[in-house]
Order: C-alpha cells, then structure tokens, then sequence
C-alpha cells in the first residue's frame, strides 16, 4: 500500500496543473450541491417546523362587510361552525395601521392581526408567544412580531406612537400604546382575490379585537377560516360554506380557497424551487466526472509502458486500478473538502435571502446534514465512477502491447469521417484542427457533452424567461389603471369619487371595481403555481374605455358599446367549454346563479372574466344598508400615463391622508412598484438559475482547457515538425483554438434541442398551465452560439498560448 500511495501522491503532484483543473471543476460541482441543497433544505425544514400542519385552515374566505351596522361574530361563526364536518371556525382581521416612534414625524405603515379568539386560545394557525405575554383589552397594550421588535429596536415595556382611525371619528387622533409582548407569526396566505399580499414580519403588531378595531377603524374580519374533519369533507363543503357564508353572515366573500394542509402552497412552491436548483447542481457535478474521466483515461495512456513494466514487476489488476482510481479519489477529496466548507455559510446566507420573500425567519445560523452527505457522497462518488471505464480498459493491456505501444494506429485519417472533411476546401491549419479533433473523438466527446449540456441550460433558462417577461408584460398592460384601492368596508362610489378628485392632485379618474371568485358550470380553473385553483372576475366601469386594453380574438368589449350586457372571458376559458362569442355560461357567486353571456374573448394569459361591476356587485351581494350596489374597490388612474413608482407612492400617500381624516381606511396596490417587483423577482430568479448554468459551463469549459492541454503535451512532436519548416507562433496557436472553437460549435449544436427540451421542462415546472406558453425564438439560438463560443475561445487561450511558446530545442530536450 505504501507504493501505492507514493505513485499517486506523485503522479498528482507532477501534474500541478491538471490536478488543479480537475480538483477546481469538482470543487464547484459539490459547492453548488452543497449550498443549493442545504439552502432548500433550511427553509423547507423551517417552514414545515414553524407551520404546523394539523392547525392549518382548510377553508379560507377573504369577505368584505356589507351594510353599516356591526356585524354579529359569535352568530356569524357559529352559522359557519354548524356546516356539517366543520371542526372549527375562526375570523382573523388583518388591516393596515400607522404608527411612529416617540418623538419622530412621520408615520410609517404596518399590519395589525386580531382575532375571533384570545391569542392563547387560536386553534388555526396560532401565534407563539416569543417574550413577554399577550395585549389585554382596553389597557392601551399590543405585542409586536419578533421580526419588527429587531427591525425597530423595541421590546417589552417601551411604547411606540398609533393613529387611530376609528370610523366614527371626524379626524383621526395619536395615542401612546405599549408593547407587552413579541410574538412569532409564521403564517402566509394562498394567492388569492381579496388575499393580503406577503406581509413582512417587520411590519407586524397585534392586538385584542376590540382594539385592533378602534386602532384600524374598520369592523369584523376579513378572513373567516375553518377546519374540518379531513379535506375532502373541505373540498366536499366549499359550495356550502359559501351558501352560509351569503345567506347567514354579514359578510361577503371576494374568494374561497380550500387547501390541503398536506400541500400548503409556501412550502410546496419552496420546495419545487429548490428542487430545480438543487438538480442543476447535480448536473454541474455529474459532468465534472467528465474531465475525470478524460483525465484518468489520458493519464492511463501516458502510462501504458508504466503499466506493463508494473505488471512485470508481479502487480495485479486489482493494484492498477486502485492506483488510477486512488488518483481520482484524491481529486474528489482535493474538491469536495473546500466545496463543503464554502457550500455551509453560503447555503445558509442564501436561505436568509430567500426566506424573506416567503415570510421565513431564520433566527440562527443552520447547517443541513442531509446537504452535507449529499455534497461528500457525490464529490467522492462521481470522480471514483468516472474513472472507472477508463482504468478497467487500460489495465487490461498485456505486456507486450506496452513495451511496443506506437502511438497513433496507421489507420488514422482513412476513416469515413476524415474522408469526408477532406472534400472541404479547408486552409491547411483549419484541416490539421479538424483532423485532431475527429482523432481525439473519443475523449472529447464527453467535454463536448458538458459544453452542450451548459449551452443548452442557458438557452433554455433564456427563453424561458423571455418568454415569462413577455407574458408579464400582457398582463400588465391590459389594465389602465395604476392604483387599486380596498376599502375596509363598502363605500358609496361617487362619495369616494369626489373626495378624491377635489383634493388629490394627478389623479385623472376614480372608476368603482369589484372583485369576486366565481364558479362558471363545466369549467374547471387552472392551478397557477402552487395555489388552490380559483376562477376569478373583475367588475369594471364600462363607460371608461381606457381601464381595459384586451387583446381580443373574437367578439367584442365595452369600447364599442358600453351598454353591453355580458362578460369577457380569456381563450382558455372559452376553448375549455367550447364556447364562442354569443354564447352563454352559467355563473355562480356563493348562492347566486346567473345566466350570462359572452361577449368577447381575450387572449390574456390567465383564467379570468371581466363584466360590469355593478353585475358583480348584484351577484354578490355587495350593497348598503338600503339596497344600492356598492363596489368592494376603486380603479384609480393618474394623469400621468408613465409614472415613476415613487410618483405613485406619494400619490396614494396623499390619497391616504384624505380618507383617514374622514374615517375610511383601506389598503392599496401600487401597480407600477407591483410589476417593478416582479421584474425584479423574475431578475432573481434569472440569476440563481444563471448561476446554476455558469457552474455547469465552467466545468465544461475546465474540461476543454485541461483536454486540449494534455493534447499540447501528447503532440509536442507534432509542433515541433511544424516548427521546423517554418511555421509561427501564431500558426502553432490558432491551430489549438481553432480546435477549441470547433468544440464549441458541436456543442452549440447538440445544445440547441437540449435547450429548447429545458425551456419545456422548465415552463411545466412553474406550473402556469396554458397561461405560460414557452417560446424558443431564434435569436435564444445566436446568442447562445456567441456564448458558447466565448466560452471555448478563453478556455483555449492557456493551451494555445502554451503551444505558441514550445521551441523546436525544448521539444528536442523533451524527446
């Protein structure tokens, strides 16, 4: 065994470089198994700690209130809790509200949550007391979320400033509250109509419900959650639920989502983006076994007389191979233990990162150990197994074969391939390229195979994410409007009109919405991403025709004839029920039914239907105390056709001051930051899987470097014959990169269909259904070409320039 460790230790340290490349490539491949897989692992493991299966809603409706008078909880829940198979019901209001600091000016927005239950009582999705205890009514006393006592250096005892915006009040008023304890809320709500958006912990105070509502200026809830014995008895029971929910409640739903607690949307799409990630980094490592095997398989060519002298010396089989595959064990060791190490803190950070968009709060440093094994595993797997065909080849050798080992067969250049080549007017450099390429096939095919593999990831990430840009970009520019506004209770429309329009400056119109999920018979709504499927409609003013831009495949909308009567459908919808313009659907909101029309059909990517708002609103049920419909929104648009985000921030800021000093509280969408987020989301998650596809390419371009500069050491005769009748450095060098190049061009080539297979995978994986439609235009292709070629152009720089630089006397030396 000694002897055996000596030839390997010195086998690798004669080759510096070459060990370094192989070491490098693997080092990489384990650094994005390392961090990638215990980034996912982290936050899923999180999430699924902090979320707690068994006290997850089944059932969940965000309602607005109708009517003025206060609605009757303990009547209102207990007509929901009576549903056969219900185990538990629980309303939950989550409203803005503004607070301050003692002694600052400003105030800054935030959330308050209350409940139908005391806080140590919530048997859905229950919050956990970090420090402290619990606010009691009517003692001016909130707890703060962990995240916002770190933020804002608060804790138990100080106390912070509120606006109060009860609803009777002619102006609102500041008072002083204090803080009685942290509390940790580690729960967030399927996408949904009327759903909050992702609320930071940052931003998060609670109080008894009686306060919250004093402090909000608003009445009720608007969630009502329940639990039942199993979810199919949920799934079963939805149709019911909302039946109760409009006939014997105060309130009505904007949506009902029912989902699995099994399949809780934030950890499935979590885990489905990790996932992706995580096998990309497999990849990266899988073809770093690539070079090893070049490696392996030349260095046991090198040693071929070697090999017969060992085996006339008395050595086994079993000896050579453990010597060969020994060698590609340490380079495995040489990566795997600094690709550990780094993969460790920088899965971690990554984790934080990420967690924020998801609402997790990682409160100390986590390493996972699955990741770890995982990493180790493969990075001393993978190089083992890689060198495996090749050794087992070359130990098969007798001694003769090595001791008369002439190199190249005389064979060479008479196959069907190089006969071929020869029919192509080819400069004399570009044809001895060639050639040692078609000579070199073999080991070159698998540095070929990891190019293709990383042009292809590009190009499929590429395309994928110009296609999802383009798709955002429809959504977007169908609507008109640039603020949505949400009142926490119905409002009469043109009072709202006119409040605004007189004391707001820049807004160009204030038009009533409404919005409510629906059922349409026959038809059944695509999931997008992780959420629960849900058909939802848009009640629009059809006498402003600039609120709505369809792109219309059949029929007609409101801008023709704003007295039309119907709705507007997306295709999906409309090929799904093989309906056309003209025909009619049946549409049910909660317990109302209505036969209604189509009138147009709209290529727009998701499933949804628009119809006047005041349909919607008589559908719902959405009215005042004496009949009259009112709108549970208001689509607001601005003067200025292209503002800035923060034009329309302070906008909705002024528009805020206007409403509270009347006593009307509501939230907003700022829909120009809404789409610069997603911009800037999709601009992440372009890095991430970039990155993913730089470690696949770095591999493959560390295997081109290290394959074409074992090919500058095998034909150092060969340069040196050129040297000698006359050829150049430059000549010496451009016959390498050209050989580099060409790699790249196979590679661009195999990588094309890999791509275009990537971008489909990709698309299902986001899970949009029909309303993503990948595309693979042709300009993905040429950039993906000049990419490619790039990347063989610099790693054929090193061996070309080593080329160019051997003398005819050095090569005299070395023979």
């Amino acid at each position: 065994m000694q002897t055996h460790r000596r030839k390997i230790v010195r086998d690798i340290l004669s080759r510096k470089a070459r060990t370094a490349l192989v070491s490098i490539s693997i080092f990489i491949g384990v650094l994005g198994v390392v961090t990638l897989f215990s980034m996912g692992n982290i936050l899923v493991n999180r999430m699924e700690e902090t979320v707690q299966e068994d006290k997850l809603a089944m059932t969940r409706s965000y309602v607005t209130l109708t009517g003025s008078q206060a609605p009757d909880t303990e009547a209102d829940l207990a007509a929901l809790g009576q549903l056969p198979h219900v185990t538990q019901v629980q309303g939950m209001a989550l409203y803005p509200f503004y607070w301050k600091m003692d002694g600052a000016t400003e105030f800054e927005e935030g959330r308050i949550f209350s409940y139908s239950q005391p806080f140590d009582q919530l048997a859905i999705e229950p919050t956990s007391l970090v420090d402290g205890r619990y606010p009691i009514t009517g003692q001016h006393e909130i707890a703060v979320e962990r995240r916002f006592a770190e933020e804002h250096g608060v804790g138990v005892g100080d106390t912070i400033i509120l606006r109060i915006l009860t609803e009777s009040a002619n102006q609102t008023t500041e008072e002083a509250w204090t803080i009685v304890g942290t509390i940790y809320q580690a729960y967030q709500y399927p996408v949904a109509l009327g759903a909050p958006a992702v609320v930071r912990g940052e931003t998060m105070i609670f109080a008894d419900h009686a306060d919250a509502q004093y402090i909000g200026g608003f009445q009720g809830f608007n969630i009502l959650m329940g639990r039942y014995t199993n979810f199919k008895a949920a799934e079963a029971g939805k149709g019911e639920w909302d039946v109760t929910l409009a006939n014997k409640t105060a309130y009505r739903a904007t949506s009902t989502v029912a989902e699995d607690p099994a399949k809780n949307s934030f950890i499935e799409q979590t885990r489905s983006f990790t996932s992706v990630l995580g096998l990309l980094a497999i990849v990266a490592l899988l073809v770093s076994g690539f070079l090893v095997f070049n490696v392996i398989n030349s260095i046991v060519l090198e040693q071929r007389r070697q090999i017969g002298v060992m085996k006339s010396l008395g050595a086994t089989g079993g000896d050579s191979f453990g010597i060969y595959a020994g060698m590609a064990f340490v380079y495995g060791v040489m990566g795997v233990i600094p690709g550990v190490l780094l993969g460790i803190p920088l899965g971690y950070s990554a984790a934080v990162g990420i967690g924020k968009q998801y609402n997790i709060f990682l409160d100390k440093f986590t390493v996972s150990p699955s990741a770890i094994v995982v990493g180790v595993v493969l990075g001393l797997l993978v190089p083992v197994l890689a060198s495996t065909i090749p050794v087992l080849l070359g130990i098969r050798i007798t001694i003769l074969q090595a001791m008369t080992d002439l190199g190249i067969q005389g064979k060479y250049g008479r196959g069907p391939i190089a006969k071929f080549m020869d029919n192509f007017p080819l400069p004399l450099g570009m044809r001895q390229s060639t050639r040692n390429v078609i000579q070199k096939k073999g080991r070159l095919a698998l540095t070929i195979v990891t190019l293709a593999v990383a042009a292809g990831a590009f190009m499929g990430i590429y395309a994928m994410l110009t296609s999802l840009n383009k798709t955002v970009d429809e959504i977007y520019d169908t609507f008109g409007n640039e603020i949505t506004l949400l009142p926490t209770s119905t409002q009469d429309p043109q009072a709202i009109r006119d409040i605004i329009m007189n004391n707001v400056e820049g807004v160009k119109a204030v038009e009533p919405a409404t919005q409510v999920s629906i059922e349409i018979d026959g038809f059944s709504p695509t999931p997008v991403g992780n959420a629960p499927p849900v058909l939802y409609a848009i009640g629009t003013e059809a006498t402003n025709r600039d609120l709505l831009n369809f792109q219309l495949r059949d029929g007609q909308d409101w801008d023709a004839n704003p007295n039309l009567d119907g709705i507007v459908v997306t295709a999906g919808i409309a090929d799904a029920l093989d309906k056309q313009a003209g025909d009619t659907v049946t549409v049910h909101i909660g317990s109302a039914t209505a036969e209604l029309q189509i009138i147009g059909i709209t290529t727009y990517p998701f499933d949804t239907v628009w119809a006047k708002w005041q349909t919607l609103a008589e559908l719902g049920g959405l009215k005042n105390a004496n009949g009259a419909l009112q709108p549970n929104g208001f689509s607001i648009m601005l003067n200025n056709p292209d503002p800035t985000t923060q034009e329309v921030a302070d906008i909705i800021s002024n528009i805020n001051d206007v409403l509270l000093a009347r006593g009307i509280n509501a939230s907003y969408i700022n829909w120009t930051e809404n789409a610069e987020e997603t911009g800037k989301f999709i601009a992440t998650f372009a890095v991430i899987m970039n990155t993913a596809a730089a470690l696949i390419a770095a591999v493959g371009a560390i295997g081109l470097l290290s394959t074409l500069a074992m090919s500058v050491f095998e034909r150092q005769k060969e340069i040196g014959v050129m040297r000698s009748i006359g050829a150049t450095s430059v000549a010496v060098a451009l016959q390498f990169l050209i050989e580099g190049l060409i790699v790249g061009v196979v590679a661009w080539v195999i990588g094309v269909p890999i791509g275009y297979m990537l971008n489909q995978s990709l698309a299902e994986s986001l899970n949009f259904g029909d309303a993503f439609a990948p595309d693979y235009p042709v300009l993905v292709t040429i950039i993906g070409l000049t990419g490619t070629l790039m990347v063989a152009t610099i790693a054929s720089l090193w061996p070309s320039a080593g080329a160019a630089r051997k003398t005819v006397s050095d090569i005299l030396r070395y023979q």
